[in-house]
């Protein structure tokens, strides 16, 4: 009779797909599984499954919490797949541990980007790749190591399309603003709040920013919602004055085009 040998991996060598800076400590995706990196001493402290199945696209970090603030929930993303983790730092300034939360969520499209709507870390807005938004609540009465997450509507912007990229912004559902990089070289800017009376409703428009001659790869804003920036398939990045007035509408400015990365 043969027999029969288990192998089990001892390393995985992939690309690094996403990053989180949390802490001294930075996540990185690596296939489906995070590896945690101490910023101090430049080195591999841990590694875990996140995604089984699936390659890891997004790692996005909530509000710290906790009496000594050094706990932190995070979304982990790859393809239609999503997890909740708790990432927290112990009396040992040296010990980080990554905790699952909740088993593996699906979302009905591809991920291209998450955010934490709430100071208490239960409500999530997830970006899909045909522009739409899914709003996903934890459960009340799940415990707090075993959590559990309802979608609790879907939000479809007026332009239906394929995005390359997409970036939420906001603290709540009420400013969620999104970020959507198009496949029609410009990035759409949308408010779900604007969603009509009618359930199930398109969401308007509020404006686009246009420049680029190519698909949008890379969206990103800084932490006053002034300044965006952009990559894309012509080659070049831009960095946008933005301006909301008090009225809701968006005015932009591209500042600055740069060449040659």
């Amino acid at each position: 009779m043969a027999e029969v040998m288990e192998l089990s991996p001892k390393s995985l060598i992939s690309p690094r797909t996403a990053l989180c800076a949390v802490g001294g400590w930075v996540l990185a995706g690596n296939g489906s599984q995070v590896d945690v990196y101490c910023v101090s001493t430049a080195s591999l402290v841990a590694s875990r499954v996140a995604v089984p199945r699936h390659r890891i696209h997004g790692i996005r970090k909530g509000r710290q919490f906790g009496d000594d603030g050094l706990q932190w929930h995070v979304i982990v993303f790859g393809q239609r797949s999503w997890r909740v983790f708790l990432a927290s730092v112990t009396a040992d300034p040296g010990d980080f541990r990554l905790t699952p939360l909740s088993d593996g969520q699906f979302c009905v499209d591809w991920i291209l980007d998450a955010l934490w709507l709430e100071e208490s870390n239960s409500m999530l807005a997830i970006a899909t790749a045909h522009n739409a938004i899914e709003i996903w609540q934890r459960l009340e009465g799940t415990s707090t190591a075993c959590q559990s997450y309802a979608r609790l509507r879907t939000l479809q912007c007026e332009v239906v399309c394929i995005l390359y990229s997409c970036h939420l912004s906001g603290r709540n559902e009420a400013d969620l603003t999104v970020y959507a990089g198009t496949v029609f070289n410009q990035v759409l800017v949308w408010k779900p709040a604007a969603q009509g009376p009618t359930a199930g409703s398109l969401v308007p428009v509020c404006h686009s920013l246009i420049g680029h001659e190519g698909v949008i790869f890379s969206i990103t804003l800084n932490s006053t919602g002034t300044r965006a920036c952009t990559a894309s398939d012509d080659r070049t990045v831009r960095v946008w004055q933005l301006s909301w007035d008090g009225n809701g509408s968006l005015c932009s400015q591209c500042l600055h085009t740069l060449y040659g990365h």
